[in-house]
């Protein structure tokens, strides 16, 4: 397990070193996910991030393997300052069948992190609320606020997301 963790360490932050074979092992042998998870509390910021990436992209056709971490990482959500976990959390949690208590949770986070500096974070938080409203139409209300101001406060990638989602939307009503 630990040596899982090691390919994940060193380099800078703009490096993703060791998440596509962190996530070829993990695919094989599913038993090391939870060190994985673990791995989101890990004293250095590299590998917190880098566990994030490699959960990220595990996730990305088949969440399952992850629902039994689903109120931890509802936990790590709510208390991580790091911008890298934040955003990777985003795309996650609406991957993950949640209860409306958790969906709601996770709806709050991405409300609040609207504000976050990072512009990445402000830009998954309004697609992942956008996911939630998605699955529970009691967040739609939330959700279209926030669409609407990104429209016209966001940042230009969070404008083009909030135009595409809202787009979307119309389309799907009958």
């Amino acid at each position: 397990m630990d040596a899982l963790l090691a390919l994940l360490g060193g380099g800078d932050r703009r490096m993703v070193r060791g998440v596509a074979d962190v996530v070829r092992s993990v695919r094989t042998n599913m038993s090391l996910l939870s060190a994985l998870v673990d791995g989101l509390t890990n004293p250095d910021p590299k590998v917190r991030m880098r566990c994030a990436d490699a959960l990220e992209k595990l996730t990305i056709d088949d969440a399952a393997p992850l629902q039994a971490h689903r109120a931890a990482l509802l936990r790590l959500a709510e208390t991580t300052t790091q911008q890298e976990l934040r955003w990777h959390l985003c795309q996650i949690l609406p991957r993950l069948r949640l209860t409306a208590a958790q969906r709601a949770r996770a709806a709050a986070l991405a409300v609040r992190w609207q504000a976050d500096p990072g512009r990445i974070v402000r830009t998954f938080a309004l697609q992942a609320l956008a996911d939630l409203a998605s699955q529970d139409v009691t967040l739609r209300p939330i959700a279209l606020a926030a669409l609407r101001g990104a429209e016209t406060t966001g940042t230009p990638a969070m404008r083009a997301r909030a135009r595409k989602i809202l787009k979307d939307w119309s389309t799907d009503q009958p």
